[in-house]
C-alpha cells in the first residue's frame, strides 16, 4: 500500500485600506484571476494490520450510501459505484439513508446523509467546494460542503484508492483527507466576525423582488467565498450575526429612509449586522442595493450578461459600511438590444423603465409607465396616417382624441402616463386655422400644448394620478411663448437633429447651442421634463460613433436642468457590434450617477475595457481614443474621413494586435471581433472609390 504524503497549505490573509467601509486586499483594476488556493490534505498512512480492504478478489462486504433526497449530490453515489465496477468488476449496491434497518458497519457514505447523526466526522465541510475523506472504523465518508465538494472527494478517492491494476479498493488504517477551493475570497469578516456565522434575514412578508434580492446576494457570495448562508424569515429567532435584506422587524427606525422613493437604497452597518434595503414601498431599491453591495464591498463588476467580473481580493473586512443612493434622474431607460430584453442585466444597470420589456417581471418588476403606446399616438387617436399630422384646430379631432384616451383609461390598464403625441414626421398642418393660431400664440408648440392641455384637464377630473405625455420634437422643439404645460402634462424633449459628437453645452457647437437654449426654455416652464436621447448613428449602425465623452457632459446637463427621465435610444435589435455593449453600460452608469467626474468616468471606460476585452483591452482602448482624437473639432454628419484614412495603417495594426492577444480565448475573441466590425465597415466605406470606382484594388 502506498503511503500518502502530508501537504499543508498556509494562506496569508492581508488586509488593505478601507473603501466605503469595505476593506479588501486585492487589485481594483486588474482583471486576471487570483492564484487558486491549493488543496489542503492531512493524512497519516502507516502500514499496519488495521489497513482496510474494501474490494478484493471480486468480492466485497460494502454498500454505498447516499441521501434519500432527490439532489444532485446523491447522483455521485452512482459515479463512485461505476468507478469501482469498472476497476474491479464488483458492483456495490446503493442504499439511501432513509431506513435505520439498512445500516451496516461496512459502508462508503457519499455526501451529506443521516449517518452523520450517529458518527461524528472530524471536520464537516462548511464551504461548498470543501471536502473530506475520512475513515471511522470500517465506514468511509466522502463528504463535501455541496455537490462540487462531494464530487471532488469522489474523484480524489477514485484516483488514490481504487486500483484497476490489482482489482482492489483499499484504504490505510488511518485516513483523513481534506481539501477545498479554489475561492476568490478566502476570508471575510464583519466587524471581526467570520462570515460563516451569519444568516440572511428577510421579512416574513417579503415580496418576490426582495426574495430574489436575497437569493442573488446568497448566490454571488457563495460563488466568491464558498459559503452558502441560509436565508430565513424574520419570524425566526434573532441572532447577533445577520445580513438584513429589505425591511424586517430587526431594523425599524434604525436608518433614515426619507428621500429614497421606490428606487433608492441604503447599505449600512448596524453593529455586527449589515442592512441592505430600499425605502418603505421599494420597487427596485433593495435589489439595486444588493448589486451595489456586491460591487462596492465585494468587488464584482457587472459589465454585460457575458462579462461579469468576479472579485479579486484574498481577504475582506466589512466595517462601518455607509452607502446611500437615490436617483437624480427618476426614469432611466436604455434601448440597446443587449439589455432591453434582459431583466437581470437591467436590474444590475439600474434601468427603471419598461419600454419594450413589459411590466410583469416576477423578480424585477419594472415600472408600469405607459398606458397604451409610448410615442407618436396621433395616428391611432385621430385616424391620421403616420406620415401625416392632424389639424389640432379641428374640434372633431379633439373630441375623437379625448374619447379614445378616456377609453384606454377605462380599460383598467395600469400605468402612470398616457401619450398624446405628434406623429413621427415634419408634416405639420398648414391650414389657415393653424397658421392663425400660431400667429396668435407664438410657436407650433403653443398649438400642440393648447390641444394637449384640454385633454389633460378632462383626464385630471377622473384620473388625477395619470400624467399626459407629449413631445417637444422636430417642429415643436422650440418652447411655447404663451401656453404653459398643465401640471399633469409631461414634456419629452427630443433633439433629433443635435450634434451628437458634441455635448449640448459645448460653446463651439452652434447647433447644440440652439438646442440647449430650447432645453432651458422648456425647463423654465415645467417640472415634468424628460429627454429622448440618441446614442447611435441611425444612418449606419456600424460606423464608429465617438460620442462617449459628450455622453458624460450631457448627463450633467440633464441633472443641472432638473430632467426627471431619460430614454436613451440605441440599437434595439442587436447592438453588440462596435462599442454598443460599452455604450449601454456607460449610459446606464451616467443615468444612475449623472454628475460623475471626468476621472471616475474614464475609470469606468478602462474598467469595462479590461473586463470585456480581456488581454486585448489596450489596443482596443487605443482605437477608442483614436476615433475621438480624429473627430475632435468635427460635428456629427461631417466626420473627419480624411483623418481616419491617414491613420488607417495604425488602426489596422491595433485590431491585429487585439485579435492576437485573445486568439486562445473564445469569449474575449468574440467581443473583439464584434467591436472590430466598426473599423472594417469604416474602412470599406472610406476606400470604396479607391478599390472599385478607380479599379485600383
Amino acid at each position: 500500500m502506498k503511503k500518502a504524503n502530508t501537504i499543508l497549505t498556509i494562506l496569508a490573509l492581508l488586509c488593505l485600506g478601507l473603501l466605503f467601509g469595505c476593506r479588501t486586499n486585492g487589485h481594483d483594476d486588474e482583471q486576471t484571476a487570483p492564484a487558486a488556493s491549493e488543496t489542503v490534505m492531512e493524512t497519516e498512512t502507516p502500514d499496519g494490520e488495521n489497513a482496510l480492504t474494501l474490494v478484493a478478489d471480486g468480492e466485497s462486504r460494502y454498500v454505498i450510501v447516499r441521501t434519500d433526497l432527490d439532489v444532485a449530490e446523491g447522483k455521485l453515489a452512482v459515479t463512485l459505484r461505476n468507478a469501482i465496477r469498472d476497476a474491479t468488476g464488483v458492483t456495490l449496491p446503493i442504499r439511501t439513508d432513509f431506513s435505520s434497518e439498512d445500516i451496516s458497519a461496512f459502508e462508503i457514505v457519499v455526501g451529506k446523509t443521516m449517518r452523520e447523526n450517529e458518527t461524528a466526522l472530524t471536520d464537516v465541510p462548511v464551504r461548498t467546494k470543501d471536502w473530506v475523506i475520512e475513515r471511522v472504523e470500517n465506514r468511509i465518508f466522502l463528504r463535501g460542503g455541496d455537490y462540487e465538494g462531494t464530487k471532488a472527494a469522489v474523484e480524489n478517492f477514485t484516483e488514490h484508492y481504487i486500483h484497476a491494476g490489482t482489482g482492489t479498493v483499499d484504504v490505510p488504517d488511518t485516513l483523513f483527507l481534506k481539501g477545498g477551493g479554489p475561492y476568490r475570497i478566502e476570508n471575510i469578516t464583519v466587524n471581526g466576525n467570520p462570515l460563516d456565522r451569519y444568516t440572511v434575514v428577510i421579512s416574513r412578508n417579503a415580496d418576490k423582488s426582495t426574495v430574489y434580492a436575497a437569493e442573488e446576494w446568497q448566490r454571488y457570495m457563495e460563488a466568491a467565498t464558498g459559503y452558502r448562508l441560509p436565508i430565513v424569515k424574520d419570524s425566526a429567532k434573532e441572532t447577533d450575526f445577520e445580513i438584513l435584506i429589505g425591511l424586517t422587524n430587526r431594523d425599524k427606525n434604525a436608518v433614515d429612509l426619507t428621500g429614497l422613493g421606490d428606487e433608492g437604497f441604503i447599505v449600512s452597518s448596524l453593529g455586527d449586522k449589515i442592512l441592505i434595503t430600499g425605502g418603505e414601498n421599494s420597487l427596485h431599491g433593495t435589489l439595486y442595493g444588493v448589486y451595489e453591495f456586491l460591487s462596492t464591498c465585494v468587488g464584482y463588476r457587472f459589465y454585460a450578461s457575458d462579462a461579469e467580473i468576479p472579485p479579486e481580493a484574498d481577504s475582506i473586512e466589512w466595517r462601518n459600511i455607509s452607502l446611500r443612493w437615490a436617483p437624480v434622474i427618476d426614469y432611466r431607460q436604455v434601448l440597446w438590444g443587449n439589455v432591453i430584453f434582459d431583466s437581470n442585466l437591467s436590474a444590475k444597470y439600474r434601468i427603471s423603465g419598461d419600454w419594450g420589456i413589459g411590466s410583469n417581471q416576477a423578480v424585477y418588476p419594472l415600472r408600469d409607465r405607459y398606458i397604451g403606446n409610448s410615442a407618436h399616438t396621433f395616428a391611432e387617436l385621430m385616424d391620421v396616417p403616420q406620415n401625416e399630422q392632424p389639424c389640432l384646430c379641428d374640434e372633431s379631432n379633439y373630441e375623437k382624441a379625448l374619447a379614445r384616451v378616456m377609453e384606454k383609461l377605462k380599460s383598467g390598464e395600469s400605468g402612470q402616463l398616457i401619450s398624446v403625441s405628434q406623429n413621427d414626421n415634419r408634416n405639420y398642418c398648414k391650414c389657415d386655422k393653424c397658421r392663425a393660431k400660431e400667429a396668435e400664440l407664438g410657436t407650433k408648440a403653443d398649438i400642440l400644448l393648447s390641444f394637449v392641455n384640454r385633454i389633460a384637464a378632462e383626464v385630471a377630473k377622473e384620473y388625477p394620478d395619470v400624467m399626459i405625455h407629449t413631445f417637444a420634437y422636430m417642429f415643436t422643439i422650440e418652447p411655447p411663448k404663451t401656453v404653459k404645460p398643465a401640471d399633469n402634462v409631461l414634456i419629452e424633449f427630443a433633439p433629433i437633429d443635435c450634434c451628437r459628437y458634441c455635448a449640448l453645452d459645448d460653446p463651439d457647437c452652434a447647433v447644440n447651442a440652439r438646442y440647449l437654449n430650447d432645453l432651458k426654455g422648456w425647463a423654465a416652464l415645467t417640472d415634468h421634463l424628460q429627454i429622448w436621447d440618441y446614442t447611435t448613428d441611425f444612418g449606419a449602425y456600424l460606423m464608429p460613433f465617438p460620442d462617449f465623452y459628450a455622453l458624460r457632459r450631457n448627463a450633467a446637463v440633464y441633472a443641472q436642468y432638473g430632467i426627471d427621465g431619460v430614454f436613451s435610444q440605441g440599437q434595439q435589435n442587436g447592438g453588440k457590434a462596435g462599442f454598443g455593449v460599452m455604450s449601454s453600460y456607460l449610459v446606464s452608469r451616467l443615468l444612475a450617477e449623472p454628475t460623475m467626474s471626468e476621472e471616475a468616468y474614464e475609470a469606468e471606460i478602462v474598467g469595462f475595457m479590461k473586463g470585456y476585452y480581456g488581454p486585448a483591452w489596450e489596443p482596443v482602448y487605443s482605437y477608442f481614443k483614436a476615433i475621438h482624437e480624429i473627430n475632435k473639432g468635427y460635428h456629427f454628419g461631417a466626420e473627419n474621413s480624411a483623418g481616419y484614412l491617414e491613420r488607417l495603417a495604425e488602426l489596422d495594426a491595433l485590431w491585429e494586435a487585439a485579435e492576437a492577444a485573445v486568439e486562445e480565448d473564445a469569449a474575449f475573441s468574440a467581443h473583439v471581433r464584434l467591436a472590430e466590425l466598426q473599423h472594417t465597415y469604416a474602412k470599406l466605406c472610406l476606400t470604396w472609390e479607391e478599390r472599385y470606382l478607380r479599379g485600383d484594388a
